[in-house]
């Protein structure tokens, strides 16, 4: 596919979007990012590349509302993982539950319509999430500042649909 369509209900800080315009120039992206720093920060790079295929919203995933017309050949992210890092925005979730409830639920609801949703997950977070079942691969990779264990990260792909 020359020109897919993505949606990253994650942006963080960009490398999804870099990864994917560099793969598919023409492609368009679509993405959210609920922190407004960063979300200014990716407003600059795609004013930098002169990118017009590329939307971020500064709303959280789970108040995107799609108002374009856009069918999503995937849907792909690293989802924030809930309690193990410390973001700097004001995103916050009463519990596990209340997360789960709302984040993860909107993202299950692509899902349905979108046969290509991959998410990239922590272990435990994944068995957490009862996804174990759904892994599609692996990324083995240098370990976050976050992480303070020994040895390389590996995280699983958890294909949703």
């Amino acid at each position: 596919m020359a020109n897919p369509v993505v949606l990253d209900p994650c942006c963080g800080f960009g490398g999804r979007l870099l990864g994917f315009k560099s793969q598919y120039p023409s492609g368009t992206y679509i993405g959210c990012e609920p922190n407004i720093e960063t979300y200014n920060e990716l407003q600059q790079v795609i004013n930098d590349a002169g990118w017009k295929d590329v939307i971020v919203y500064n709303c959280k995933f789970e108040d995107f509302r799609n108002d374009r017309t856009d069918k999503f050949d995937m849907v792909f992210t690293s989802i924030p993982y809930y309690d193990v890092e410390v973001y700097s925005n004001n995103t916050e979730y009463k519990s596990f539950e209340d997360w789960r409830d709302t984040f993860i639920k909107s993202i299950d609801a692509f899902a349905v319509s979108c046969k290509n949703t991959y998410i990239n997950v922590p272990p435990p977070l994944c068995e957490r999430l009862g996804w174990n079942d759904n892994i599609h691969s692996y990324i083995r990779s240098n370990k976050s500042h976050f992480d303070k264990r020994e040895g390389n990260k590996i995280e699983p792909i958890v294909k949703l649909s």
